[in-house]
């Protein structure tokens, strides 16, 4: 593979030259490369990571027609690294958010107390939401967690009261805007 920087005679040229040359520009570079073949069918294994590039082109570019979402990712975009709002969105898809934290310590089972979660991403955490459960498995209550100034962590402000706080389940799910979902659960004692 072959790379050329700032050359008149290749800038900007893209595409397959004769079936075994492919060039591809990337700003002021331009990748000189030989044409791939396919010599044989692909795995299952192969096939599903494809079929996810899939969707994740398809997500990326359903993304960037939406004004507010394509500045997000611009946002993040980083030229100098070729890296531009397409490739970012892409990325996003491919990644689930993190919960690292569901802190309790708050939680009394009162209406108004408070359940704090620090959840991540490598964009950004769209939603945090918050179930609780009292030990028989039967839902309490369930709402939308708010962000907190730092942007690692979302508050949870109970509004149903709960007395049995004793073996209660706290169920925290997040997700990210291209709606992939992590999950994370804690008993309470």
């Amino acid at each position: 593979m072959a790379k050329v920087r700032s050359n008149i005679f290749t800038k900007g040229l893209s595409g397959t030259v004769g079936g075994s040359m492919v060039f591809r520009s990337y700003g002021e570079e331009t990748v000189v490369a030989v044409a791939p073949t396919i010599t044989k069918e692909p795995s299952e294994k192969q096939k599903v990571v494809r079929e996810r590039f899939l969707l994740a082109t398809i997500y990326a570019k359903a993304a960037l027609k939406d004004d507010s979402i394509r500045a997000q990712y611009q946002a993040k975009a980083d030229t100098t690294t070729s890296k531009n709002s397409y490739l970012v969105a892409v990325t996003d898809f491919f990644h689930a958010p993190e919960i690292d934290e569901i802190n309790i310590s708050e939680y009394t089972g009162a209406v108004g107390s408070k359940i704090k979660v620090r959840a991540f991403d490598d964009f950004k955490v769209e939603a945090v939401k918050v179930e609780i459960y009292n030990p028989e498995g039967t839902l309490v209550e369930q709402g939308t967690a708010q962000p907190m100034e730092t942007g690692l962590h979302w508050e949870y402000t109970a509004t149903q009261d709960n007395p049995a706080v004793t073996g209660s389940r706290v169920v925290v799910k997040a997700t990210d805007m291209p709606g992939n979902l992590a999950e994370d659960e804690k008993l309470l004692n």
